[in-house]
């Protein structure tokens, strides 16, 4: 009977372990988007120059009328060691679409695509692809590349101990990766290496309450970043 009862115990954790490992939502981070609402899909062409700087000129496939006095060469919000296959085509326009119709496409706000903020794609930021905050669709920035410093976090209290974990005097460190978005808050919270007896649940409950100031990168925007970060379990 007490082996049974072991046994259930065990699936159990196994099954909550499973249900806090799995992340909140897999949504894509990094990208951008944009059109100018009209109604004719965007055309395909070459994205802009990639710029880790400000924008100064939105892209876009049709050229301003009337031509400005002082021309600014487009570009996209994009880390140059982002590499996106481009089509041989002499003209600007989505590298994603299928077909070539000389327009920006129904999104909004400037840049080319179905999205807005004067970007190339489907998404809400400077850059390219599906997501926001500037990047390639599902991209992070890297830590420690490009200018992007190491993430401060400013309320980070230690997860708290279990009582199976006590009983059994585990002791250890929780290896958990996380990304952090422009606003500071973590998702996506995933163990590496993990020890088991609840804690690893522990330290997701508690990594996912967490807050971090918002990492800034080029262009002074808060950029998403992945990160590991260590929690130790010591018994005093």
């Amino acid at each position: 009977m007490t082996n049974r009862i072991q046994m259930q115990r065990l699936i159990i954790i196994a099954l909550l372990a499973c249900a806090m490992v799995a992340p909140a939502y897999a949504k894509k981070h990094g990208g951008g988007g944009g059109g100018d609402r009209n109604p004719i899909p965007a055309s395909e062409g070459r994205l802009p120059r990639a710029s880790l700087q400000p924008h100064l000129a939105p892209p876009s496939v049709v050229p301003p009328n009337p031509a400005p006095r002082f021309p600014v060469e487009p570009t996209v919000f994009l880390p140059p060691e982002i590499k996106i296959a481009q089509p041989n085509l002499p003209s600007l326009g989505d590298p994603l679409a299928d077909r070539i119709t000389s327009s920006n496409g129904p999104g909004s706000r400037g840049g080319i695509g179905t999205g807005e903020d004067h970007g190339v794609g489907p998404g809400s930021g400077p850059g390219v692809g599906p997501g926001g905050g500037g990047g390639f669709g599902g991209e992070r920035f890297r830590v420690g590349a490009n200018g992007i410093g190491e993430p401060v976090c400013i309320y980070c209290p230690q997860p708290p101990y279990t009582e199976e974990a006590r009983k059994t005097r585990s002791q250890g460190t929780v290896l958990l990766s996380i990304t952090i978005l422009p606003d500071g808050s973590p998702t996506e919270v995933r163990v590496v290496r993990g020890l088991g007896m609840g804690l690893d649940e522990s330290a997701i409950r508690q990594v996912r309450q967490w807050r971090f100031k918002p990492v800034i990168g080029p262009g002074n925007r808060a950029v998403t970043v992945d990160l590991e970060v260590e929690i130790n379990f010591r018994l005093l």
